[in-house]
């Protein structure tokens, strides 16, 4: 930013030598001033020579140097999880990955955080919820759009390949309801044409409500409402069985509860940030990554074991990894780069991977005995098409929509700092 000078770089002259002592007036020396500016030359001189480093607190100067890539990292290895599992499903198999949803409730966690990181400054010093909202769907809707298009597309083959044409027109009603993120009043179940969609409905009507709301929002009342809404869970699971009941008219709640514990869980997460353990930055991110998709395998679908598998995650454990991954750094430093490009690509891989889901599915009906195959190669290329959508599509949209929306605004502010709220927003 021109005209001010950086945090990171001490303020002082252009050329501090040229001042001197000797060129204040001296036709009535002071000598307690020139004993000032000749203290004043020793500290700019030592400035300049030994600047002082940017953070006095070691945890505090971590945290801001390498929460970024450690949280990236555990957004995109969610995201290739939830992808994988629907892959798995789509074959017949829901039980190679028992857990694969949930990442999902990691994205909402990681989501407040980051939503807060980026955020909380701007909204206590006035932010309107319609210029918040704007870089919310600024930031979602670009690969809202592509990913309902191809789903569209992918239906619209199917049913003429089946001359089905009469769905053609229910169709229609389901692309105007998923473009305004709702659900689609009328279908016999809520997101018929792209299934993950509740997760985007669920988040951005958390992030209306904290930003609608944030001058209330108190670390009591989000407490509050971490507290209401795992008892929802809990329900849910005395109800249904598993929390993962989200997929009809009746359980729709559910999709509100997990948003909601996870996500003001996520807020709570970093306004208590400088409480968390020095003892986590020792973790390196590669362990946090492994340790995340290992318990992922625990098995149960439904029961007692699964219920308290769910319970321990959504309530403890995908609060901690947030929490680790924060200030915690990759142990080996070639994995940043990767982390990174699986942090970028993981919202578009989550927008994009359903249509293909669906095409696996009527490969195993075929039963060609290439069911396991086809899922990784199905995983690899969801990974590869969101990498080159985040490149080629999302980034230059958002750069044209936010000089179209916001002319007047640093562009730096549309990317929160640990580049998210993907959900998978980010972002899921």
């Amino acid at each position: 930013m021109s005209g001010a000078c950086e945090i990171s770089q001490p303020c002082y002259p252009s050329d501090y030598r040229a001042i001197d002592a000797n060129s204040f007036s001296s036709s009535a020396p002071d000598t307690v001033s020139q004993l000032q500016v000749s203290d004043s030359l020793t500290e700019l001189k030592d400035a300049r020579l030994n600047p002082a480093p940017r953070h006095a607190d070691k945890a505090t100067e971590l945290r801001e140097r390498n929460h970024i890539v450690a949280l990236d990292g555990l957004r995109g290895v969610a995201a290739l999880f939830v992808v994988a599992g629907h892959g798995f499903i789509s074959i017949g198999m829901p039980e190679a990955i028992p857990a694969y949803y949930l990442p999902v409730d990691l994205f909402f966690s990681l989501s407040g955080y980051v939503l807060a990181n980026a955020y909380e400054a701007s909204l206590s010093r006035g932010m309107s919820v319609t210029d918040f909202m704007k870089r919310r769907l600024i930031r979602l809707y670009p690969m809202l759009v592509l990913g309902i298009a191809a789903a569209a597309a992918a239906a619209i083959v199917k049913f003429v390949v089946m001359r089905d044409a009469g769905n053609i027109l229910p169709l229609m009603s389901w692309i105007v309801f998923g473009l305004l993120y709702l659900p689609s009043f009328g279908a016999l179940v809520p997101y018929p044409l792209m299934g993950p969609a509740w997760s985007l409905t669920c988040e951005l009507v958390a992030n209306l409500i904290y930003a609608c709301s944030y001058r209330l929002l108190s670390d009591r009342v989000v407490s509050a409402i971490v507290a209401l809404s795992g008892a929802a869970l809990v329900l849910a699971m005395f109800r249904f069985g598993t929390i993962n009941e989200i997929g009809h008219w009746w359980s729709i709640w559910v999709g509100f509860a997990r948003v909601f514990f996870s996500f003001f869980a996520g807020l709570l997460i970093y306004r208590h940030r400088d409480r968390i353990p020095g003892a986590f930055a020792k973790l390196p991110t590669e362990l946090l990554l492994i340790g995340f998709g290992l318990y992922l395998f625990i098995p149960g679908s439904t029961g007692l074991l699964a219920n308290a598998r769910d319970l321990v995650f959504v309530a403890a454990l995908s609060p901690l990894l947030v929490a680790a991954g924060s200030v915690s750094r990759a142990w080996i430093d070639a994995s940043n780069g990767l982390m990174r490009v699986l942090g970028g690509a993981s919202y578009p891989v989550y927008a994009l991977h359903w249509p293909l889901s669906l095409r696996l599915h009527a490969l195993a009906t075929a039963g060609t005995g290439l069911e396991i195959l086809a899922v990784v190669l199905f995983t690899a290329c969801s990974a590869g098409l969101g990498f080159l959508a985040d490149q080629l599509i999302d980034r230059p949209v958002r750069s044209y929509l936010a000089r179209r929306l916001i002319p007047n605004d640093d562009p730096s502010k549309l990317q929160p700092t640990l580049a998210t709220a993907q959900p998978p927003s980010a972002v899921l």
